[in-house]
């Protein structure tokens, strides 16, 4: 999971968890669960292009003649980094 990813994993979460401003009652869990579906679609969407340009990346290496090794210390650079 990518630094991002989780970081709208805990923004979902506590939003489900907030109150309305100027209310002291939680939120509906009609509401709770609306915003725990489009954080839950949001995630989904950024893992999906986020694999997506990984995969491009690597490609475009192993074309440039990059061997199995040299992709894996990319991935790992890129995971430290992360």
């Amino acid at each position: 999971m990518t630094k991002t990813h989780q970081s709208n994993v805990v923004r979902a979460h506590s939003l489900a968890r907030a109150t309305v401003k100027d209310s002291p009652r939680p939120l509906p869990n009609s509401i709770k669960s609306q915003i725990n579906r489009l954080a839950h679609a949001a995630g989904l969407r950024h893992e999906t292009t986020t694999r997506q340009s990984l995969i491009d990346d690597l490609q475009r290496l192993a074309s440039a003649g990059a061997d199995l090794k040299t992709l894996e210390n990319h991935l790992e650079n890129l995971e430290s980094t992360s």
